[in-house]
């Protein structure tokens, strides 16, 4: 299923045998994403930072946060996928819920776990969104609603409620990402990178 509804796009995807060579390290700099994991034997690597994925965690990532999600085997990797453009807050006076994407230090507070996001009713609303959109004759009114409804839900969480950390973290990488993220406007080279960060 993929549905572009008014500023945010829903896809819930299925590939049989995920294999790395079809993923790659990407941002968004037009949208935030969310991913609901289903299932896979994967890490969602950020920034420098890796998470490892169960069952039905949450991960977002904001407009300029590089990532992937490392496969580990040729595991089936099942998901849901929204991307949100920045309009949408704008256009729904939700401001705020935007939050969650933009008050965290890249590579950091990622993940959801799925205790925390099942308690906090994320999981089911992402499945009622899925249901609203697959009936056209709702016009999106209902799933547009029920996604505002999730972004409120996820800023409510908080992220000093979201306990899981990056089981790894490469400060190395983080220090250069932070770097070239902050000289992008600049002549960068591997050569000067390298001699930088030695």
């Amino acid at each position: 299923m993929n549905i572009h509804e008014k500023e945010f796009m829903f896809r819930h995807r299925f590939t049989k045998g995920a294999e790395n060579e079809n993923y790659h390290l990407h941002n968004h700099s037009d949208s935030y994403e969310i991913l609901l994991y289903m299932c896979g034997d994967a890490e969602f690597v950020v920034e420098g930072s890796r998470y490892k994925m169960s069952p039905y965690d949450i991960v977002i990532a904001s407009d300029f946060e590089m990532h992937l999600m490392d496969h580990k085997s040729k595991a089936d990797y099942e998901r849901i996928v929204i991307n949100v453009e920045k309009s949408f807050f704008t256009n729904r006076g939700c401001e705020n819920y935007k939050k969650v994407f933009t008050e965290r230090v890249l590579g950091e507070n990622n993940l959801i776990p799925y205790e925390t996001a099942k308690e906090a009713g994320l999981i089911d609303t992402l499945f009622r969104i899925e249901k609203y959109l697959s009936d056209y004759a709702d016009l999106g009114i209902a799933a547009s609603a029920a996604f505002t409804e999730f972004l409120y839900m996820l800023n409510r969480i908080g992220m000093n409620e979201i306990k899981d950390k990056p089981y790894k973290k490469n400060e190395q990488i983080k220090s250069i990402i932070l770097f070239i993220n902050e000289h992008l406007t600049e002549q960068l080279s591997l050569d000067m990178i390298s001699t930088k960060f030695y």
